[in-house]
């Protein structure tokens, strides 16, 4: 439970960063949504005041906007270099974006995941 619970902190911190850093992004407005929307339910889980649906809801957010971006991240698969993606701030190609893009939601959907397994009842685990 301690362990958990710093982590849940850490991830806090992370997604707050990650929305601090869409500030210069032409589409900033959803990332920045999704990545505080996570925060706040990080928060709320720190609390004890966690709402399962609104941790699916976003979860599933995520996961169907990664199942959107995938066949894109396909298309441009062959501009993707793993040293573009993560040596350097600069989106080199759309690709890289992309891949990036998707990253960002799988961390947002993998947490949020957690934060849904943490909240079930230990009746029904």
């Amino acid at each position: 439970m301690f362990i958990f619970a710093w982590i849940n902190r850490l991830m806090l911190l992370v997604f707050l960063l990650c929305a601090g850093v869409q500030w210069n992004d032409p589409d900033a407005t959803p990332w920045v949504v999704i990545y505080l929307a996570a925060a706040g339910l990080c928060i709320l889980s720190e609390v004890k005041r966690i709402f399962r649906r609104l941790v699916l809801l976003l979860g599933l957010v995520a996961m169907g906007w990664m199942i959107y971006l995938f066949p894109q991240i396909l298309e441009s698969w062959d501009t993707v270099r793993w040293a573009d993606i993560v040596s350097d701030v600069k989106m080199k190609t759309v690709g890289v974006e992309l891949v990036r893009e998707f990253g960002g939601l799988l961390i947002v959907f993998v947490w949020m995941f957690i934060l849904f397994i943490k909240s079930v009842p230990k009746k029904i685990l």
